[in-house]
């Protein structure tokens, strides 16, 4: 779709490859359509299944059983060979004398694409930066040639190609050594008779920066090369629908890139050739008697024309795999995730796959470093004989050991990280001054929540989870739980009013920009979906009917004292070493015993909180107040209230294709604002991308 005219013809019956050929004015198409081969002959048509009507459809089994019925496997990828697509080597000129840095702005140098002068590339669209330490780095000499079609090398700027340089330069190198696989790839063994594993690369680049893109071009040069199996691992499903968007960027098709879950568990992945798409959530599933998605990944890539697998393994958003060793922590030795622990294995387990990581936050301490063993930071032939020792000695080392890890990295070409340049960029402060009446609604809530702290004061004494003389705690758990949840909730309910308050300024700013032509971006922290589903599952049939709810952060208060005010009585007792403890009592028949005193504090202070004046969610008011045809919405949330025009509110649902078309809308220009949480946002894009309409 990002392409202006295509043309696709489909003969039915030939077998070959796909041939793909492009041309930039109708001369060089109308050349390229006449040079076709001859079409097939149309007197031997294909067979057809003909399906009798009477034959009647295989038994479901019921309800409660397994569907019989056979499940639809994923279109069939095409075998593309890009013919005629003017596949060529990029064309560059390594730089004898690397290009001198700037003059740094603050902590920040502009970046320079030190080693390399490209003859076509353009300029990054955006300027980008880098940190003083690593742009007093500079990177080795290149020696890698890119192979590109031309639409694809048109599409990338001279700070991407440079990324595709020294990917695939680190690729053609080995660490050293030679090991073999332990433990079900959880360990590596050295020994002369194991298998040599590829050097990976990292691309640490910021937001904007256009990973995506760089990605989708380290994986076509392998692909116009005849490696055609490769592996997208990324953090949610929903980021499937961007990898399509940037691999068509570079002139692929959309179905190239196929999700695993589109196969069931213990499937044989069909795909011939391909992307196939894995988020980590799938990448750790696995049942007893289906077996395990790493085991149905490997494979696939095991049956391809070779007998090692060569292909690209991409963990976007590669911190995912955080703590993938675990750590030690003050409450004792976490064990490492099962999501980074299948990600070790996943690159253990193939030695001659290309790996790229690709996270603009890597590793937030050394420790989360774990998962990148193809980095050479450790092992046979480096300063550290093992992945415990180098971690221990970048903790004593502190944060100038990390940045020296990073600077070696640059050094030895496996490792790339830049920013957006914030030149040109304004920030402005929009304060909102509080009304006297909000003030009035502030001091209101504040006395509330004085009033519950003291009743709940009272209650732990009341029901003997607090010595009501000596102040003694008798049950410390019950005691830490009530507190736990009061705080959790007062932080909640005054971060949501705080928000709402705010709303009156912020709806006017807003106006204020669209008058002026400019598109709105807004971040939420909470949609408050939890809320309404609350409220939704209490309601009657008749209620539901004729919807009138009102959302209000007071809600968070209400269901704190209904679901989480300890009412439960406690009884004494002496432990066995002759403390006075309590426990919780029950009846004579067995039933939990309910204080009345406790039960008549929570009624009095729901009552009173009820009287207390509303406060409406940022989100809903939002919508409500520019309308569903201007508001595209991005969240998490699978229902939402949507008041009609006559004043009746209306439930909708919402699902994962409902934030993709909300995202297109924007984009398109056809809605101004977008709101997003990160439920719905992470990893996603939203800004003015010289392809998107809305600019």
């Amino acid at each position: 779709t990002a392409i202006d005219v295509r043309l696709m013809v489909y003969d039915k019956g030939r077998t070959e490859p796909t041939r793909r050929l492009t041309g930039e004015s109708l001369e060089e198409v109308l050349h390229a359509v006449t040079s076709l081969p001859p079409r097939l002959s149309l007197s031997t048509p294909a067979p057809k299944t003909v399906v009798s009507p009477r034959q009647p459809l295989p038994s479901s089994g019921g309800l409660l059983r397994r569907s019989t019925l056979a499940r639809p496997i994923a279109p069939r990828a095409p075998q593309l060979d890009f013919a005629g697509a003017d596949v060529r080597d990029v064309a560059y000129t390594a730089r004898a004398v690397p290009l001198p840095a700037a003059e740094p702005v603050g902590i920040y140098v502009p970046y320079r694409v030190a080693r390399i002068d490209f003859t076509e590339a353009a300029p990054h669209p955006t300027p980008l930066v880098e940190s003083l330490a690593m742009a007093s780095i500079v990177p080795p000499p290149p020696t890698y040639a890119p192979r590109l079609p031309r639409m694809a090398a048109a599409a990338l700027s001279e700070a991407q190609l440079e990324t595709l340089c020294y990917a695939g330069q680190s690729f053609e190198r080995d660490l050293p050594g030679k090991c073999r696989v332990e433990k079900e790839g959880l360990t590596l063994v050295e020994d002369a008779n194991g298998a040599a594993y590829r050097v990976g690369y990292f691309l640490g680049d910021g937001t904007g920066a256009g990973k995506g893109r760089q990605v989708a071009a380290v994986i076509m040069d392998q692909w116009v090369r005849g490696s055609r199996r490769h592996v997208w691992v990324s953090k949610t499903s929903s980021l499937l629908e961007d990898a399509r968007r940037d691999w068509s960027a570079l002139g692929g098709v959309g179905i190239d890139i196929q999700p695993l879950t589109d196969w069931g568990l213990g499937d044989p992945v069909t795909m011939p050739d391909g992307i196939l798409f894995v988020t980590y959530a799938t990448l750790r599933s696995a049942r007893p008697e289906k077996g395990s998605r790493l085991d149905q990944i490997l494979a696939w890539v095991s049956g391809g024309t070779t007998t090692e697998f060569e292909g690209l393994i991409v963990f976007d958003e590669a911190h995912a795999m955080a703590n993938a060793a675990g750590s030690e922590t003050t409450r004792g030795v976490m064990k490492g995730s099962e999501q980074g622990i299948c990600g070790v294995r996943l690159q253990q387990l193939l030695p001659r796959a290309r790996m790229f990581y690709v996270s603009a936050t890597g590793a937030t301490t050394i420790a989360n470093l774990a998962y990148a063993t193809r980095l050479g930071l450790w092992g046979t032939g480096t300063a550290f004989e093992t992945r415990e020792i180098f971690m221990q000695q970048m903790i004593d080392g502190g944060m100038a050991a990390i940045e020296l890890v990073a600077r070696d990295l640059k050094a030895l070409g496996l490792y790339t990280s830049r920013a957006l340049s914030f030149d040109g960029v304004e920030y402005d402060i929009l304060e909102h001054r509080l009304t006297p009446a909000q003030v009035a609604i502030y001091d209101t809530y504040c006395d509330a929540w004085e009033v519950i702290h003291q009743n709940l004061d009272a209650v732990l004494e009341a029901t003997n989870i607090v010595d009501a003389i000596t102040g003694d705690t008798l049950n410390g758990q019950a005691k830490g739980a009530a507190l736990s949840r009061f705080e959790s909730t007062k932080q909640r309910f005054f971060a949501q009013t705080l928000t709402a308050m705010k709303l009156p300024t912020l709806l006017t700013a807003i106006e204020r920009d669209l008058a002026g032509g400019n598109a709105v971006v807004i971040q939420l922290v909470s949609t408050a979906e939890a809320m309404l589903g609350r409220r939704l599952a209490d309601l009657t049939p008749d209620e539901r009917a004729e919807l009138e709810i009102e959302l209000s952060p007071r809600e968070y208060v209400v269901d704190y004292l209904t679901t989480a005010f300890p009412t439960r009585a406690m009884e004494t007792y002496c432990d066995d070493e002759g403390f006075l403890r309590s426990r919780p009592a029950v009846d004579a028949d067995g039933n939990p015993a309910i204080s009345a005193e406790a039960v008549a504090m929570r009624d009095v202070m729901i009552e009173q909180l009820c009287a207390l004046p509303a406060v409406s969610t940022a989100l809903d008011e939002i919508i409500a107040h520019f309308g569903t045809d201007e508001v595209a919405e991005v969240t998490g949330r699978t229902k939402r209230l949507v008041r009609q025009a006559t004043g009746e509110q209306k439930l909708e649902s919402r699902s994962a294709r409902t934030n993709l078309a909300e995202t297109s809308a924007f984009m398109d220009g056809n809605k101004r604002i977008i709101v997003f949480s990160d439920a719905g946002g992470t990893g996603r894009s939203y800004h003015a991308d010289n392809a998107a309409k809305n600019q």
